[in-house]
């Protein structure tokens, strides 16, 4: 399959006091058309409004999807960010029902071209951002050819044309809520592209704040006073400081290493009694468990995490985690405040981005389970989290840290090359049934270690 990249390039890279002031300048563009102060996630003991959630995840590249019904704000958001953001440049499509992917070719003027053609028009597109208004009243079957566009390509004859410049490119979707049959005309979201929108909204389960109706009223800002502005500049320079600080900073980076192996490992499998059940190759699982999961009852309901989800969950974790120590930080230096963000801030944190990513993956948890427990979709889901929290946490923060050290002391041997302390240090790890999860990673690396070295001999007499 031939790809043709259409002048993505690495961003520049800045500080994090320039990350946390784009931040601010999103978050206060976002809040001159929307407005709703409930907090959506904490970290640190910060709360992150809507807005700056969305702010966030914009600096992180993350995929959104906001739901909700008629009047909810969602249309408002995302039209402030395509307008207000990226200035009103982008590509916009409008769903319903005899929706085609060839609405998408004749909304970039590929159509009907000849190959050379595509390559020079393509070559030419810069978007940034796209917004699929009303994502689900599309049929699931075209929902799934949005899936190359969510991944930041389309493809033509066989030809893949990378969408977005500077490795950059951020799509918004919107939908209605398709419960109580409030809305005609809507499906069910294609599991698959969900998948790949690690962050949802639904702006109905997010009452108004306190005096949030009388601003409302009194701001006078509907669709059409939004303004045109273009952040994108330092929305590159900020996302280009997050990628960077994600892959240069070891602890960070090894904490959501062993955070991903350990709930992806606390959600796909449970203990009952002597068996260890895999819930991916289970497909009964439900009945066999009957609630007996030791992490408790709601926890033992939800479905395996998929690895895309855990890793866009550690990189949105990341962005909230440094603009709530960064805020920290500045305001211990202003005498405001002496308190720190500590590690299981970060935990917690990765878990709020899983959760946000999972509220309405159906797989994850069928829309009719909660009923049966009395609990709406979103105490369902609040406390299969506390559950998964209270699984990390019980193992006491030691072993945690302990686990980490390890995966430190293994990454400078791995960088210096020292198989000898590789192979002492998963030993350790070996002997004791609470470091399995570093044991894990370290093994991976083992493995793919001797492969590369057998692929190697086996070469030399190819």
């Amino acid at each position: 399959m031939t790809t043709v990249n259409t002048l993505n390039k690495k961003s520049p890279i800045g500080d994090d006091k320039h990350f946390y002031r784009t931040f601010r300048t999103l978050t206060e563009q976002l809040n001159k058309s929307f407005v709703n102060s409930t907090p959506l996630v904490s970290v640190g003991g910060r709360a992150f409004t809507i807005n700056e959630t969305v702010a966030a995840a914009t600096l992180a590249k993350i995929h959104m999807y906001f739901l909700g019904s008629r009047g909810s704000g969602k249309t408002l958001l995302s039209e402030t960010i395509k307008l207000s953001i990226f200035n009103d440049e982008g590509l916009y499509l409008r769903g319903d029902v005899n929706m085609q992917l060839k609405d998408l070719f004749i909304k970039l003027n590929l159509d009907g071209r000849t190959e050379q053609e595509v390559y020079q028009i393509a070559d030419k597109i810069k978007y940034r951002f796209s917004l699929i208004d009303e994502l689900n009243r599309v049929p699931g079957i075209i929902q799934n050819q949005f899936l190359n566009m969510v991944d930041g390509y389309i493809e033509i004859r066989g030809v893949k044309y990378k969408l977005g410049i500077d490795d950059y490119l951020l799509v918004v979707a919107t939908g209605n809520p398709p419960t109580n049959g409030d809305y005609t005309g809507v499906f069910d979201e294609d599991l698959a592209l969900l998948d790949r929108i690690p962050l949802i909204i639904n702006f109905d389960e997010v009452p108004l704040g306190n005096g949030d109706v009388h601003d409302i009223i009194n701001s006078g800002v509907n669709k059409n006073t939004i303004t045109l502005g273009n952040r994108v500049d330092d929305i590159l320079i900020a996302y280009g400081y997050l990628t960077n600080k994600m892959k240069e900073d070891k602890e960070m980076r090894i904490t959501r290493a062993l955070l991903t192996e350990i709930v992806y490992d606390i959600f796909r499998y449970v203990q009952v009694g002597n068996d260890r059940i895999d819930k991916a190759v289970a497909p009964t699982w439900r009945e066999i468990i009957g609630g007996q999961h030791s992490a408790g009852l709601t926890m033992s309901y939800c479905s395996d995490i998929s690895v895309r989800t855990l890793q866009s969950a550690g990189r949105f974790a990341t962005a909230l985690f440094e603009l709530a120590t960064t805020e920290a930080e500045a305001m211990k230096k202003a005498g405001i405040t002496q308190e720190d963000v500590g590690s299981m801030d970060f935990v917690k944190a990765f878990l709020d981005a899983v959760k946000l990513a999972l509220n309405y993956d159906r797989r994850f948890i069928p829309t009719d389970l909660p009923a049966q427990f009395n609990m709406t979709h979103a105490e369902f889901i609040n406390r299969a989290f506390d559950d998964a929290f209270s699984v990390i946490a019980s193992n006491n923060m030691q072993t945690f840290e302990t686990m980490a050290l390890l995966l430190l002391e293994f990454d400078e041997a791995y960088e210096k090359n020292d198989k000898a302390k590789m192979d002492n240090l998963v030993k350790m790890a070996a002997k004791t049934k609470d470091l399995r999860y570093a044991y894990n990673i370290m093994k991976k690396n083992i493995d793919e270690i001797e492969q590369k070295e057998i692929m190697k001999k086996i070469e030399s007499y190819l």
